[in-house]
This record gives structure tokens, sequence and C-alpha cells, in this order.
């Protein structure tokens, strides 16, 4: 099972890499919470938290995406996933670096679904 879920979450993040907003979808429970790493309100549904990787996607250009640690713990039914990721992105002009951590809660039944996902930036850096 670790493999599988392994490649679920990397599928999940080379997907939203090449902005394919249909497999980015299909990963999430239709009620899924994200937990914003502004620490703002939660956003609830697929739908909504698709919009997110949309709204990024459109504001800024990925420059390099890396997930230097990823860490599975499985509790019959629900799999928990610790990921850290490293990102580099244009933003207003700006060079950035973020690197952090996000936490998946994968149901696993017929299909793996995200049910919640919380997302901590830990570091910003704004480069050259």
């Amino acid at each position: 099972m670790n493999r599988q879920l392994d490649a679920f979450v990397r599928g999940l993040n080379e997907a939203w890499q090449r902005e394919d907003w249909h497999h980015v979808s299909a990963c999430y429970h239709p009620d899924v919470v994200l937990l914003p790493p502004d620490t703002g309100d939660p956003i609830v549904g697929a739908s909504a938290v698709v919009r997110t990787y949309r709204d990024f996607a459109e504001a800024a250009k990925l420059l390099q995406f890396d997930i230097p640690g990823l860490n599975i713990y499985s509790f019959e039914q629900i799999h928990m996933v610790h990921m850290r990721f490293a990102l580099e992105y244009l933003f207003c002009e700006e060079h950035n670096y973020d690197a952090g951590v996000e936490v998946y809660a994968i149901q696993a039944s017929d299909d793996l679904k995200i049910v919640w996902r919380s997302q901590s930036v830990l570091e910003h850096r704004v480069l050259d």
C-alpha cells in the first residue's frame, strides 16, 4: 500500500504542475477540507481546492518543485502522508523560494481520495 500511496501523492503533484485539473480533482473527496498555509478559513470541497491550484498556476510561474521527503502512516482505512516540499516560482516579478510540509489524510475504499489536507510554509525567501 505504501508504494500505491507514494505514487498517488506524487501523481497528484505532477498533475497540478502540468495543469491536469481533471486528474487533480479526481484525487480529492467531494467534501475534502484544506487548511491553507496562511491560516485563513478552511477551504471545503474538491472544486474549491482545485481552484487553489488553478489560482497559483495563473498567478505564478513555477520554476521548480521538489519533494525531498515523504512519510506514510497507515491506520486501517485512513492513511496519513507527511510530505516535505520545496518550490521556486516567479510571482509579481519576484523570484521566490518556499519550503514546508503538506499533510494529507487519504481514505482508502474503492479508490484513494484525499479527505483532509493541511499546508504549512516553513521557509519563504525572495531570491535575487
